[in-house]
């Protein structure tokens, strides 16, 4: 019998997960709480705060939020204005392209940002137009109306400041070519003369000041000063006409060691310098009565990754005529021993420094001449950003997280308790997370080591252990912050049924400017030791199966995991993302080559020992851990012919290695897609490697008995007829959507039951064991989508048509899902590993 009853519209696909039977209860099985597990489309989909900036009156906060735009797989981001008192909210930019460089016009009464768009709800295609652009200043005025671009610079903004009258602003830009040498220039590419002679093509940095009246809304800029290639970031003086500015001369990346401040007299258009001091000096911020000036600087200029310190001078600086000597410099922030990341102004020449303090991050508040400090916002908080007004310092805003909760705003007074004035994410609520705690060791030179480790979501049963991953972080001066949020994504793995150690091995920063430099000369020493002891420590506890550990990281995290393996066969499995194998060749080609002589101590033309004794390349025939390489293909930073060069090795030594390379992407994946489709082979790499027991999901490419099997869908069916078939039970339907393909090995044709007898190939198994049955076949008929019902039914799948070439075949089958459980459904195809039917 076959009964045909045609949908009201065509079918369409969505994305599906796979896995087998064995690795049921590894996908987070349901909490006690009935909360679901954490999957990875959820954690990048989580709506984010990345600035925010308090109006002069603290009534309202201005907040950027980003979003997910999964169809065009990349991030969005809007403007919001909340209401200090009850949080109210208010959209002042749709989602679209980046908004950065929030900041308030003194009186409060307009808001000026830097944006990458347009227009104010223009469609942003893929495709690049043919006219390049740059990003401007955009201006909102709190007495009404849309915001609107007040600049049109030839080379866009790259910073700004609004004047101490409110009434202009000062815009950094590109001192653009000639008219001229821009035709010349047209003339050459039209006759494919096009060659780029590197580092040539740059613009020197200038500095312009755009009016900002009711009208017009473009003004034309005054440009006030064009100076050298270097220009990054400035502060106006409040009540001179000065400005001081921040500059590596070059604009190199690399001569980030270089920058210096200099002081612009803006009426004369002249500049001289402020200070001249080996290191780095940044972010010039002035006090409110513009008589001390604070900025950010290395506390030893020796190493590039030594600590930074808020450092402040108090002397009459503007009137010398010559760099103040560091001599005269105040390290204010040096008392805390913390890693100062930004600062803001406080009455009383007090400063409020966000700084890195082990693995959270603090407000501290500290001042001029004072060996003391205070703590304005501790406690295992780890502060993203904040924003006080320095002449109304009550209330202020901050953005932080930890190991419980996502980034949100909050706002803070002495008058009482920190209030939560967003809530992003309200469904995070309706996901478990796994125990993530900080831990200590002890190495094996006797230092004090800390990290993160994560339990798995659900324990194992009574006897094994728990697989553990080793997460190494960048850097390494960087370190693990104890958040959810991580790029190695710690409870994405922890829901699957890993342990996770992520050590802040010595080296990482916020733990003194010893522990930052202790890796000088020492690159997979005495840092790969800690490591060890760390992992010998988790075992030693009882918390993990030592003979099912894997190891992954990126960056430095990459050279460290390419170190490991060349140096020990403990771990079953490792993931080199974007790191270093060969020194030599990193410093060749990265665009930041300093950072080897930085920790080696020299080049390699003089003490070439020293770059082939700590590189990975040297060791590659020790290599017996099977390993998953994963490269930006645009990646300046640890340039991909690293990732080359070592799947090339190990491709000619016959070891098990596979080598994934994401186009547009440069050092760590942006887009979304791309980072969904790097966490779920890192998954599958482990499972496969570290647990014997690989797990399939959604769009996974499954094979047996020389067939491939790929489910590309399982998704809710829509528009459904009022009344359920008798032939159906009552439940919600769902459509499932897989291609079967031939590959070269396939000896015989495949003949597949749908139903016959009550049984079937096909089958659906739920959370608690319910096994469910197709209800009917999905096909196009007459332009529709057709319901097939019917019994005795099987498919015969041929390897290839008349000629003998292979063919592939699609297949849509209808389900009837009683209820949804907190753990995905899986799909079992005869003779086929088992699918989880969601996206890992």
């Amino acid at each position: 019998m076959l009964t045909v009853c045609p949908w009201s519209r065509p079918l369409w696909g969505a994305l599906l997960l796979v896995g087998t039977l064995s690795g049921m209860s590894g996908f987070g099985a349901a909490p006690m709480s009935g909360k679901k597990p954490l999957d990875m489309k959820t954690i990048l989909s989580w709506s984010l705060p990345t600035e925010v900036a308090l109006s002069p009156d603290t009534k309202h906060v201005a907040v950027v939020v980003r979003t997910t735009d999964w169809e065009k797989s990349r991030y969005r981001y809007e403007l919001r204005l909340l209401s200090v008192s009850d949080g109210t909210s208010r959209l002042l930019l749709p989602p679209g392209k980046d908004i950065r460089h929030l900041q308030w016009r003194p009186d409060g009464q307009a808001l000026a940002f830097i944006t990458d768009r347009t227009g104010w709800t223009e469609p942003e295609d893929e495709a690049k137009d043919e006219k390049e652009t740059f990003p401007q200043v955009w201006v909102w005025r709190t007495d009404g109306g849309l915001p609107q671009p007040v600049t049109d610079l030839p080379r866009g903004a790259r910073a700004f400041r609004w004047a101490p009258d409110g009434r202009a602003l000062i815009v950094l830009t590109e001192y653009p070519k000639p008219a001229a040498e821009k035709e010349y220039e047209r003339y050459r590419k039209k006759r494919k003369l096009d060659e780029e002679v590197v580092d040539r093509e740059k613009y020197p940095r200038a500095f312009v000041r755009v009016p900002v009246e009711e009208s017009p809304s473009r003004p034309t800029p005054e440009w006030l000063y064009v100076g050298d290639f270097g220009i990054e970031d400035f502060d106006v003086h409040p009540r001179e006409p000065w400005l001081v500015f921040a500059t590596n001369y070059t604009g190199k990346p690399d001569d980030m060691m270089r920058f210096d401040l200099w002081v612009l007299d803006i009426p004369a258009g002249t500049a001289r310098p402020l200070t001249d001091a080996p290191g780095f000096e940044l972010r010039p911020r002035f006090s409110p009565d513009g008589t001390k000036l604070a900025f950010l600087a290395l506390w030893d200029p020796r190493y590039s990754y030594a600590r930074t310190d808020v450092v402040v001078l108090t002397a009459d600086w503007a009137r010398l005529d010559r760099p103040v000597p560091r001599e005269q410099w105040q390290f204010v922030s040096a008392v805390t021993d913390a890693e100062a990341r930004d600062f803001r102004w406080l009455p009383d020449d007090r400063l409020a420094v966000q700084a890195e303090k082990g693995v959270w991050e603090w407000i501290f508040e500290v001042r001029p001449g004072v060996s003391s400090y205070g703590i304005l916002l501790g406690d295992q908080r780890v502060v993203q950003t904040f924003d006080i007004v320095p002449t109304k310092p009550d209330p202020w805003v901050a953005v932080w997280e930890n190991a419980e909760t996502l980034p949100d705003v909050w706002v803070l007074s002495a008058k009482g308790e920190p209030r939560r004035l967003t809530d992003l994410n309200p469904d995070f609520r309706d996901y478990a997370l796994a125990p993530q705690r900080v831990i200590q060791w002890t190495s094996r030179d006797g230092k004090t080591i800390e990290g993160i480790f994560v339990e798995p979501l659900t324990p194992p049963p009574p006897g094994p252990k728990p697989p553990l991953l080793v997460a190494v972080h960048g850097g390494p001066n960087a370190r693990v912050a104890n958040t959810l949020r991580q790029y190695l994504y710690f409870q994405f793995f922890a829901a699957h049924g890993y342990a996770v150690l992520a050590p802040n091995f010595r080296g990482s920063s916020g733990y003194g400017h010893a522990f930052a430099i202790a890796n000088f000369k020492d690159l997979g020493g005495g840092d790969f030791q800690d490591i060890l002891a760390g992992v010998d420590y988790v075992v030693a506890q009882g918390w993990a199966d030592p003979e099912r550990m894997g190891i992954f990281g990126g960056s430095y995290g990459g050279y460290m995991t390419n170190w490991a393996i060349t140096q020990t066969n403990r771990f079953k499995a490792a993931v080199s993302m974007f790191g270093i194998f060969n020194l030599i060749t990193d410093f060749s080609n990265s665009y930041l080559p300093s950072w080897e002589p930085d920790y080696l101590g020299d080049y390699y033309w003089n003490d070439l020992e020293t770059y082939l004794k700590h590189s990975p390349a040297l060791y590659v025939r020790n290599v017996q851990t099977p390993v998953l390489i994963i490269h930006g293909k645009e990646d300046p930073n640890t340039f991909i012919s690293n990732s080359k060069e070592m799947y090339q090795a190990l491709q000619f030594l016959k070891k098990t290695v596979e080598f994934v390379v994401y186009p547009r992407e440069e050092h760590g994946l942006r887009e979304p897609q791309h980072k969904l489709d790097e966490m779920r082979r890192v998954l599958a790499w482990f499972d496969r490697y570290v647990r014997g027991q690989p797990r399939y999901w959604l769009e996974d490419e499954v094979e047996a008995e020389g067939w491939k099997l790929r489910v590309v869908a399982w998704k809710p069916l829509a528009d459904e007829m009022a009344a359920p078939r008798p032939s159906s039970p009552e439940g919600s339907a769902y459509e499932l959507e897989l291609i079967l393909t031939p590959t070269s090995q396939a000896k015989a044709d495949l003949t597949l039951v749908v139903w016959k007898e009550g049984l079937s190939d096909f089958q659906v198994e739920t959370s608690d064991g319910t096994v469910l049955l197709p209800t009917a076949i999905l096909e196009k008929l007459w332009g529709t989508t057709a319901y097939l019902e019917g019994r005795d039914l099987a498919w015969h799948l041929a390897r290839g048509d008349g000629r003998g070439l292979p063919r592939s075949y699609a297949i849509r089958l209808a389900f009837r899902v009683p209820k949804e459980g907190t753990t995905p459904p899986m799909f079992r195809l005869r003779g086929f590993p088992a699918v989880f039917l969601a996206t890992p």
